[in-house]
């Protein structure tokens, strides 16, 4: 049995993060964006890989 992939779109992201989905696309083009696949135009993010790049930008006062 294949295990399933969880994709989020970038409103998704945007949305669990609370902030605009224009945030995130200017990230990626600047490269500042967890590894991604752009599938028929639209661009996914494997949760995974959302989280791993969030962890990054932890910052520990």
């Amino acid at each position: 049995m294949a295990s399933s992939v969880e994709l989020l779109s970038v409103q998704q992201m945007a949305e669990e993060l609370g902030i605009p989905a224009m945030t995130l696309y200017k990230k990626r083009q600047t490269g500042d964006f967890p590894a991604s696949y752009k599938i028929g135009g639209a661009v996914r993010v494997r949760r995974e890989d959302f989280l791993a790049w969030l962890e990054s930008k932890r910052e520990v006062a």
